[in-house]
């Protein structure tokens, strides 16, 4: 079986698309797992690196650096 120009055509740019797609999700998955990991309690954050979602989200990190370091905010 043999696939005409256009069936390529449309084949080649699904393969495309699908590579863009999971590359970007690559270049990403940091950023995300560190506005994930920024609403995870301090032992939480190393125990599961896949997780990018906590599972008891706190606003303990925002808290303490709202609070500043060594008095200053």
């Amino acid at each position: 079986m043999t696939l005409s120009t256009r069936q390529r055509h449309t084949l080649g740019a699904i393969v495309f698309h699908t590579l863009v797609v999971a590359f970007g999700f690559v270049m990403l998955y940091p950023l995300l797992w560190l506005a994930g990991s920024s609403f995870k309690p301090s032992t939480e954050i190393w125990t599961n690196v896949s997780r990018l979602l906590p599972e008891n989200p706190t606003l303990e990190h925002y808290i303490n650096g709202w609070r500043g370091f060594g008095g200053v905010t």
